[in-house]
């Protein structure tokens, strides 16, 4: 039984630490996918940087979920 312990408890760090490193890809993703987002709908202007036309009441942002 604790031969059997042992195993499991090995394969449990192992499938976590898969789990981490897949969280932690698409937690990357996500950051990536949401500034090329912003950085499409951002306009291009020349000119001093308060001068930015405001964002329309159409534009969102995306939500990610930290509960996982």
């Amino acid at each position: 039984m604790r031969k059997r312990h042992h195993l499991m408890k090995a394969n449990l760090q192992v499938n976590l630490a898969v789990l981490d490193t897949a969280h932690q890809i698409a937690e990357t993703l996500m950051r990536q996918t949401a500034q090329e987002v912003e950085r499409t709908r951002t306009p291009q202007i020349y000119g001093a940087p308060h001068a930015r036309p405001q964002p329309t009441a159409s534009a969102r942002g995306i939500a990610l979920d930290r509960s996982l």
